[in-house]
């Protein structure tokens, strides 16, 4: 039996960031990015400064997994082809992109040859890749975060998050009524044939 419950998006305790770093886990949400996209170069264009435009202009991915990896090439294909002709005032190829990792490298899941490729691949679209960086604050203006004992601060009027998943409330409750063995974030660590055997015993019951 396999039951999939899916999962939903992590901020890791700081769940006000979500309204100023959407995450892309449902079509909505990725309707929603798509538009945050592109009003920010609509707004960039009507800016009354330059300072506003380069806020307009700066986008910041929290979470270099595949997600924002994904996210990150395909922001730079925007910027760089599909809008290239349909402003007069700016340039949409000088946005600023920033991928933000947390860790040492990006793709932890994957092999670090095929995580270093693609590193540089993103990197030749003009995505800065910021490793061993934490974020501590999201809020409308951009992100504060932290770099070794350096805390820094950079404004950027969208943010978008894919820093990790975790189990939703039914894998939640359904890992507890079958005592089930679980990881930090939720997923299943345990062993299959006990699992199943009482995962069966509750949908019985059930």
């Amino acid at each position: 039996m396999i039951v999939s419950t899916g999962s939903q998006t992590s901020y890791y305790g700081n769940d006000s960031w979500r309204k100023n770093a959407p995450s892309l886990k449902t079509v909505e949400e990725a309707t929603n990015i798509r538009q945050k996209i592109l009003l920010a170069f609509e707004c960039a264009e009507r800016s009354a400064d330059e300072a506003e435009a380069r806020a307009w202009l700066t986008f910041v991915i929290v979470g270099a997994g595949a997600t924002g990896l994904e996210l990150a090439g395909a922001l730079a294909e925007i910027a760089n082809e599909t809008l290239k002709h349909d402003f007069r005032r700016i340039n949409p190829s000088e946005a600023q992109i920033l991928l933000v990792e947390g860790g040492p490298r990006i793709l932890t899941a994957f092999p670090e040859d095929l995580a270093e490729k693609a590193e540089r691949l993103v990197s030749r679209l003009g995505v800065k890749v910021l490793k061993g960086v934490k974020v501590t604050n999201v809020d409308a203006e951009g992100v504060t975060f932290e770099r070794g004992a350096i805390t820094e601060r950079l404004t950027a009027k969208t943010v978008l998050w894919a820093g990790g998943v975790t189990t939703n409330e039914f894998g939640r409750t359904l890992a507890k009524r079958t005592e089930a063995q679980t990881d930090r974030i939720g997923t299943h660590s345990g062993n299959a044939a006990t699992d199943h055997s009482k995962l069966t015993e509750y949908f019985c019951r059930w």
